[in-house]
């Protein structure tokens, strides 16, 4: 079908401004206003049936993108986590999937796209996720600290995978925005290490209370991690180790001490913060259906290699009934 649009450029421009100020007053985020734009603009000029490579389609995409720029682009991940690499904090982002993967952490396939074979799943490079890595780095790593970042990549993204598949009851929406300002604090010009645990502090209280809420009893404004475990465990959750709990409770006058807190740990508050949370939104009511779990560990061969690579199977997937 022939599509036509009876508008000039300045009223095609005024009627995108209006559609533009509408998506803003409901509160659309900007992610989504190319394509609820387009749709709003359809509807208005009767349009129907028209396809999304049309010129018309086309030339609204790309009023947005003008506007808009890099600001569209959506964020398709669990967020970002952190590990120690000699002293230096390598930030890394979990991407959001479905399925399985094998994550390996190999120096000689950094930067390289790689093949598993048509049968087996994807496969992830460890060290391709962290940012600023390069090949001559990697390639000075010791076995032992290739393992050590191995596992905490393999961790976070099961982790974070859990905390964003915990839904939207209260306080887990502003607990994952805690977990994303405990990495912020750490990665800047002027490092806020203190400001960063206090972060990693509040997610897993709010983990905790929303846990407690959810039971029926209102949690009690204290930020004491292991007097707000108590109550839950009395509430039915599982036992919290208290050594983990530890490692992330801090006193609030860190906020306003960064030298109060070290660098590692800020890390270690942070890598423990999201376990614990991950643990407690298992049980939160509401959550998604999804479940992500390392599924094995092992050695595995790809395509056209006789050498084996040391793998973490992850599955994030919705378990049979």
């Amino acid at each position: 079908m022939q599509f036509t649009l009876n508008l000039s450029d300045d009223e095609f421009n005024r009627v995108l401004e209006d559609i533009d100020q509408k998506m803003v007053a409901q509160g659309i985020r900007i992610q989504a206003r190319e394509i609820v734009g387009w749709t709003l603009f359809c509807e208005e000029q009767k349009l129907e049936g028209i396809d999304m490579q049309d010129p018309i389609s086309q030339k609204v995409m790309e009023w947005f993108k003008a506007r808009y720029g890099d600001r569209l682009t959506l964020n398709m991940s669990f967020g970002c986590s952190v590990v120690l690499v000699r002293g230096d904090i390598f930030r890394f982002r979990c991407p959001m999937f479905f399925g399985q993967y094998h994550l390996i952490c190999e120096p000689r396939f950094i930067g390289q796209k790689i093949n598993p074979g048509p049968t087996q799943p994807g496969v992830r490079n460890a060290l391709d996720e962290l940012e600023g890595m390069t090949p001559a780095y990697a390639g000075s790593l010791t076995l032992q600290e290739l393992k050590n970042i191995h596992i905490a990549v393999a961790s976070a993204e099961v982790n974070l995978a859990r905390v964003g598949d915990a839904g939207d009851r209260p306080f887990i929406p502003e607990s994952r925005a805690d977990i994303r300002e405990s990495v912020e604090h750490m990665m800047r010009f002027d490092p806020q290490f203190g400001a960063s645990k206090w972060a990693s502090l509040q997610a897993v209280e709010k983990f905790l209370k929303a846990y407690i809420l959810q039971r029926g009893t209102q949690p009690k404004q204290i930020h004491d991690l292991s007097k707000l475990a108590r109550t839950a465990e009395s509430l039915g959750l599982p036992a919290i180790d208290r050594a983990t709990i530890g490692s992330v409770q801090c006193a609030a006058s860190v906020r306003y001490e960064s030298s109060s807190a070290t660098k590692e740990e800020a890390v270690q508050a942070h890598q423990s913060a999201i376990r614990l949370c991950a643990d407690i939104g298992m049980e939160i009511s509401g959550k998604s259906e999804y479940m992500t779990v390392v599924r094995s560990q092992g050695f595995l061969t790809l395509a056209g290699m006789t050498q084996k690579i040391r793998g973490i199977l992850i599955d994030r997937g919705i378990p049979a009934p």
